[in-house]
């Protein structure tokens, strides 16, 4: 298990649940956020989409290791669940995006961190992902 990665699954997690009261719902967003926050620390994840006991559901990869923040809401008493992925039976990933921290240090060292963190919106489908920066 990767304890940097782990730590930004709880920080992310916890303002999720400051801000909203909850993490139900919220499965795509946290990941999201998780993977950003992964990057800025040079941690090359995967945002992973499919199912989770047949349900649809978002979660993070990371060295053939699953870090899921949301998995809670499937009634799973962990608040992060880390899982090897050949121990994963109840994962099913489907279309996946790999979010490189090398290229996202890159672009956040060009001076677009404050538009990329403040002002931008977040889009990931089972087909794209983009990030759209408001300046």
């Amino acid at each position: 298990m990767n304890r940097e990665l782990f730590n930004v699954c709880n920080e992310v997690r916890a303002k999720q649940i400051g801000l909203y009261k909850t993490i139900d719902g919220s499965c795509k967003e946290v990941t999201l956020a998780i993977a950003f926050l992964a990057a800025k620390k040079n941690i090359t994840v995967c945002i992973c989409s499919g199912t989770y006991d047949g349900k649809d559901h978002y979660w993070i990869r990371h060295e053939n290791t699953i870090y899921d923040a949301t998995v809670s809401q499937f009634g799973v008493p962990e608040e992060v669940l880390v899982v090897h992925e050949s121990e994963a039976k109840k994962f099913s990933e489907g279309p996946f995006v790999v979010v490189h921290g090398k290229v996202v240090g890159q672009l956040l060292s060009m001076g677009t961190e404050k538009n990329i963190t403040n002002q931008c919106r977040l889009r990931l489908d089972t087909k794209s992902f983009a990030v759209i920066a408001h300046y």
